[in-house]
């Protein structure tokens, strides 16, 4: 970084980015402009890492993200979830799963309290419109409920209704690897954000 400049509500970088595999994925933010941080107030005080991401055009970042940065492999292992969700239960889930994606998302890890952390791991997203998510989300999971034969109820805890739907793998394939903790998902909103979670 050649230089930093600080002013109200943002900090500038200017510099170069050395053009390595990894270092790709700073290009899918052009374009992007800043945007306030409100998903930060809602994690809870244990938080131990959190990796986030801010954007002004959500359906941008992620065109360009799918188009060119995922390598052949991470693009065949998203393609092969989303071609089998849609085989098997004849949904597009990338389309419903993103149309209420907000300027916000992030990956949770809360301290744990034993060895694994896989249940401390959450998924936290920003909606555009949080009952539209949250009608998005039931009518996934009805789909999938009436194709396998189960029936899902949503549960009540601590004033918090808890959905699920009964799909693997679908965070890590649209949001990338970093969500492989969160095959999950179980889901709750507070506040504008849904959270997913394991359990």
């Amino acid at each position: 970084v050649a230089g930093t400049e600080f002013s109200s509500g943002e900090i500038m970088f200017n510099g170069y980015i050395p053009a390595t595999d990894s270092a790709f994925q700073a290009s899918c933010f052009n374009g992007q402009q800043p945007v306030s941080k409100n998903l930060l107030k809602i994690l809870p005080g244990k938080s131990a890492h959190v990796h986030y991401v801010g954007l002004s055009d959500f359906k941008s970042y992620y065109n360009k993200m799918s188009g060119t940065f995922l390598n052949s492999g991470k693009n065949i292992r998203k393609r092969n979830v989303i071609e089998q969700v849609k085989a098997n239960f004849k949904l597009d889930i990338e389309q419903k799963m993103l149309d209420w994606v907000g300027s916000e998302y992030a990956l949770v890890i809360t301290e744990p309290s034993g060895v694994g952390y896989e249940n401390n791991c959450f998924a936290v997203i920003g909606t555009k419109n949080i009952s539209g998510a949250k009608n998005a989300l039931r009518a996934i999971s009805r789909v999938v409920d009436k194709k396998s034969g189960s029936t899902t109820m949503e549960e009540v805890y601590n004033e918090y209704s808890i959905g699920l739907v009964r799909l693997n793998n679908v965070l890590p394939a649209l949001f990338g690897d970093m969500y492989i903790k969160v095959p999950g998902m179980y889901y709750t909103a507070v506040g504008d954000y849904i959270v997913f979670s394991n359990k």
